[in-house]
């Protein structure tokens, strides 16, 4: 007798399980395709650099702001008029150069076309009138500002700031780079978000920064420093103080003269060695979710 075994019957594929994968192989050929394209336009615009510059003189204006797609120094000096150097680093497509005036502010541009596409920057090198209040818009590179008494607002998304010898108040912001700030005569208000910030010598101060140490020393006026990832000092400072940090070592050097203290921290050890009084005019508040507190006396 013969048996006759049948042959098991293949299940039908799963008609969204095939989809998905059509659709994930599909996704991931574009993404492949597009990463060998942006390769080979990156390559060809190294290989098709080009190095330009120039120089103009500008009419003065009571607020010159400058943008730029690279590194912007600005210094204050005796002349009359705006002395701008220009420069950039670009293939295929020229940057813009671009100049408007008001009655009250001129405008300087240089601006990279497709700069996320094709290699590209762009800087300026500017002497002003020390009078001048000036405003700095720089969307790659450290900005440098020295000399000038009319204030300023200097602000960059990927680099370091560093300031000097200025009169007025300043504002200073950093998406990605350090943020130096020395001899200011007016308040400040300084930071960053990845990158330390530092302020010597000051009328006021509100220093902060996302990931990185804040140091304030030799300020007339309140001091806030505070920052989510990074120690803080603190010395020299005359008024109230408010010192913060989520995770980190918190020192704030007195005076000598008593203080209302008023300092804890969650994890980590307090010390307190400067005099202090409840009753004081002058407050000091220090936290930190992590790490040492400190209120230590004058330093040297």
């Amino acid at each position: 007798m013969t048996a006759t075994l049948e042959a098991p019957v293949a299940s039908p594929p799963d008609p969204t399980r095939s989809r998905t994968g059509r659709t994930l192989a599909w996704v991931g050929g574009t993404i492949g395709v597009l990463t060998i394209v942006w390769a080979a336009l990156n390559l060809a615009s190294l290989v098709a650099r080009q190095e330009t510059s120039g120089e103009t003189t500008l009419a003065a204006a009571p607020t010159v702001e400058l943008v730029a797609d690279g590194a912007v120094r600005v210094h204050g000096g005796p002349a009359a008029d705006i002395h701008v150097a220009h420069s950039a680093r670009y293939a295929f497509v020229d940057p813009h150069w671009s100049v408007t005036s008001s009655d009250d502010r001129l405008v300087v541009a240089y601006r990279c076309a497709w700069r996320y596409l094709w290699n590209c920057d762009t800087s300026l090198d500017v002497t002003l009138p020390v009078g001048t209040r000036v405003v700095v818009r720089s969307s790659d590179g450290d900005v440098v500002l020295a000399g000038t008494t009319g204030g300023a607002d200097l602000r960059t998304s990927d680099g370091a700031v560093d300031v000097r010898d200025v009169t007025g108040d300043l504002v200073v912001r950093s998406s990605n780079g350090d943020v130096s700030v020395v001899d200011v005569a007016g308040a400040v208000r300084a930071s960053s978000s990845n990158g330390a910030v530092t302020v010597h010598r000051a009328q006021s101060v509100d220093a902060r920064s996302s990931n990185g140490r804040v140091e304030v020393d030799d300020v007339a006026g309140a001091v806030v420093a505070d920052t989510s990832n990074g120690g803080i000092e603190v010395s020299h400072a005359r008024a109230d103080v408010r010192a913060t940090t989520s995770n980190g070592t918190v020192t704030v050097y007195g005076t000598g003269e008593p203080v209302a203290l008023d300092m804890d921290t969650s994890n980590g050890r307090m010390t307190i060695e400067g005099p202090t009084d409840p009753t004081a005019a002058v407050q000091v508040f220090i936290r930190s979710s992590n790490g040492d507190v400190r209120y230590l006396s004058p330093r040297d």
